[in-house]
């Protein structure tokens, strides 16, 4: 993958095709799955960034907020955007785990 919104058209597939749509019926909107996957995108990023540009990545993103100046600062685009996925499926089996022991 080499964009967000492909890995969004992916995750959203993959979960229409699963049984995960059942535990989470919410996931049949797709703009549910984009919201979750940016945030976590967004979250992650700094850790992505060479600590030394850091500063000049936020910068930059403050001027230039687009995906292109995220793949300026992020080496490989595409393994952060598989970190993602696993990210976002690693927090749909402990949200499972979590409704699994209040019930």
């Amino acid at each position: 993958m080499e964009t967000l919104k492909e890995l969004v058209n992916k995750v959203y597939k993959d979960l229409q095709e699963s049984d995960w749509i059942e535990q989470y019926p919410d996931f049949s909107e797709k703009g549910i799955v984009a919201e979750i996957l940016q945030s976590l995108a967004l979250e992650m990023m700094p850790n992505f960034v060479a600590k030394d540009k850091l500063e000049e990545f936020v910068d930059e993103s403050e001027k230039n907020y687009k995906e292109e100046t995220f793949k300026k600062y992020i080496d490989n685009y595409s393994e952060f955007l598989d970190k993602v996925e696993q990210e976002f499926y690693s927090g749909l089996l402990v949200w499972l785990v979590e409704e699994e022991t209040q019930s």
